[in-house]
Formats: structure tokens, C-alpha cells, sequence
């Protein structure tokens, strides 16, 4: 499991309009095209949505759902396709200031199980890949996406 923090100078409101509003997340999440599924633009509670990423090897996609919503606190999300489930979380804490800290945290087991004990270098690669889209949030949450 992987854990990252970094304060935004914003309040939570704006931070999880930004983790919830699905138009938002090919903003600051790398390779994601788009997002379908859903009746509305925003993630809610109990739903699934498909991800289409985009990279060097070409396009894959990610099931995505969303297992819990707390409004102006918490996401958590799993993502599933044939070679990974991806537990994340992000809770939001006011800092009472006008800024919060944004925690989040992803768990990543690949498929089949003995790819774990080979992953390791996949696992990194999208450690720091994670903590840079999560660079990437900031600056779009504080600039006022």
C-alpha cells in the first residue's frame, strides 16, 4: 500500500468537486481519455463507470467503482480490469485556514496473484506516476478548475 499527503491551499469543497465531477479527471489523472458510464457528470455512491486510459502501449480500460462518497470528505474507489484490482481513498481534512490536507492512499494487487511477487518495478512506475497526477490536482484545484 501506498500513502501520499499534500496540503491545497483551498478549501474542501474545491478539492472534492475535483475528485468527483468525472469531467475533471482528464485533467489531472495522466492517460485517461475518458470516462463513460453514469447518468450524471458526478461519481456517486454505488456506481460504475469505464476508464479509458491511453499509454505508450496503446489503449486500455479500467472498471471503476465507487464504493464510498462522503461529501467534502472522503472517495474510495476500486479499480478492476484483467490484471489489477486498485483500492484508493482520498479523505479530505480541513485544516480550518482555508487549506486541507489531502491524504490518499492505493492499494494495487495484480492479477494473477504471482504477478505481485514480479510487479514490483510496475507497482513503482505507478507509485510515482500517482504522487505526480496527485501534484497535478493540486495545481488545478488552487488555480480554480
Amino acid at each position: 500500500m501506498a500513502n501520499q499527503r499534500i496540503r491545497i491551499h483551498k478549501g474542501s469543497t474545491s478539492i472534492f468537486e475535483v475528485l468527483t465531477k468525472k469531467n475533471q479527471l482528464t485533467l489531472w489523472m495522466t492517460g485517461l481519455k475518458k470516462v463513460k458510464g453514469g447518468q450524471s457528470n458526478t461519481r456517486k455512491q454505488n456506481s460504475v463507470h469505464k476508464l479509458v486510459f491511453e499509454d505508450a502501449e496503446g489503449t486500455f480500460e479500467i472498471e471503476e467503482r465507487v464504493l464510498k462518497i462522503e461529501k467534502n470528505k472522503k472517495v474510495e474507489l476500486n479499480w478492476v480490469n484483467e490484471n489489477m484490482i486498485v483500492h484508493i481513498q482520498y479523505t479530505i481534512l480541513d485544516q480550518g485556514d482555508g487549506s486541507c490536507n489531502l491524504s490518499s492512499s492505493f492499494d494495487l494487487k495484480l492479477k494473477p496473484w504471482i504477478f505481485n511477487l514480479l510487479g514490483f518495478p510496475l507497482k513503482i512506475s505507478m507509485r510515482k506516476q500517482w504522487e505526480k497526477d496527485l501534484e497535478r490536482l493540486k495545481t488545478l484545484v488552487e488555480k480554480g478548475a
